[in-house]
């Protein structure tokens, strides 16, 4: 038998590595099949790379197993990480803005120009993992991070970015109306593709909406530089043409929910640059002095008159549900654009219906219903 040299690596040999048992391995981020022990891979495949001192196919990792066909099963990402097939994310048309492989696609806005209908659902909670389940759902085309109720950091901005972007997500960002320009630009920076800006009076408010999220270029009214975030990859691609390409297709939505944007309406939503509409039942109640009353005569005949309106001049109204049976009206009247659901109301609900369920069980009584709570079919 040849005794081993000093200092080189020894591979086990074949028969032997073909008595043990076979084993699964995750490397590189898909799976690499059956592999036995003792074997390894890798997926830093070298052209030419020369593994223990024998040649290897052109194309192998550094450990010398040769790369697997790319339309192989081998090549296949893990199933929660695949994008699924026939729901509703769209293929992108343009892969890249500007044609540029840095910058991401904004799939909400391919589907507004497509003319095809988007669900989005709302998250006060900065955690990625409820964008990556959300993103598993497989139904979902966007979610909205409601900044303007919850607390968040810069980093938290990022890490959704990310989500995002590993679950083939939209992100959209409301914010409010202090902090227009310095949270849209932040956010956009972070990998959010549109933004949706509450309180809206006038028309400069509505012109201000635009201007956060443009670049500074002529006829745009845009006041956005170069920044070095994640949108352009830090540096890569700031200041370029892509750039500028992106943040035209940042997709600008408006909250209509004040007694002043009502009676402006078509003023307002003249500005050029504005995509989405979506009308708040909640505070608008409020501007009349009907605080609480969502369903009283002026505010249903206002929110009527913002979808007509937004549909008749080319915009596109969005509906908030907490409850899809709440839909039919809205589709009967041309609404395609859903939100549905927040984090925090889904999680009361459960924690009150089950919780009395379970006490009730606990203490041998009859379980005591939860009180009727409304079902809230406009938004905040």
């Amino acid at each position: 038998m040849q005794r081993p040299v000093l200092g080189q690596p020894q591979r086990p040999a074949i028969a032997e590595l073909r008595r043990q048992p076979l084993t699964r391995s995750l490397v590189g981020g898909h799976s690499r099949g059956m592999l036995r022990a003792g074997e390894a891979c890798c997926s830093r495949r070298r052209p030419g790379h020369f593994v223990h001192g024998a040649s290897r196919s052109p194309w192998s990792c550094h450990h010398g197993r040769p790369a697997p066909s790319p339309t192989s099963k081998l090549c296949r990402a893990p199933p929660r990480l695949r994008q699924p097939a026939g729901r509703t994310t769209l293929q992108p048309t343009r892969p890249f803005a500007g044609g540029n492989e840095t910058m991401r696609p904004n799939r909400l806005r391919q589907k507004l120009d497509a003319g095809e209908p988007t669900i989005g659902t709302h998250i006060l909670s900065c955690w990625p993992t409820l964008v990556e389940l959300i993103g598993d759902a497989a139904n979902y085309d966007y979610v909205e991070f409601t900044a303007e109720y919850a607390p968040f950091t810069m980093h938290d901005l990022d890490n959704l970015g990310r989500a995002f972007e590993l679950k083939n997500l939209g992100g959209m960002i409301k914010v409010e109306q202090k902090q227009y320009t310095h949270q849209a630009m932040r956010a956009i920076g972070s990998g959010f593709q549109s933004v949706l800006f509450a309180d809206i009076r006038t028309v400069a408010d509505a012109e201000a909406c635009v201007a956060a999220v443009r670049a500074e270029t002529p006829g745009t009214g845009g006041r956005l530089g170069v920044g070095m975030r994640r949108d352009v990859g830090t540096v890569l691609e700031g200041g370029s043409p892509a750039y500028v390409d992106a943040l035209n297709e940042v997709v600008i939505a408006i909250m209509v929910e004040k007694r002043e944007c009502v009676e402006d309406l078509e003023a307002i939503l003249s500005a050029p640059g504005i995509d989405m509409v979506q009308f708040g039942s909640s505070d608008y109640s409020m501007s009349l002095g009907l605080t609480g009353q969502r369903s009283h005569p002026d505010v249903v005949q206002a929110e009527r008159r913002t979808i007509e309106t937004a549909l008749r001049m080319g915009k596109h109204p969005r509906v908030e549900l907490a409850d899809i049976a709440g839909a039919k009206p809205y589709l009967e009247m041309g609404v395609k654009h859903f939100c549905i659901g927040w984090d925090v109301r889904i999680l009361y609900n459960w924690w009150r219906t089950n919780g009395a369920g379970m006490r009730a069980m606990l203490t041998g009584e009859a379980a005591v219903p939860p009180a009727p709570q409304p079902v809230k079919a406009g938004t905040y």
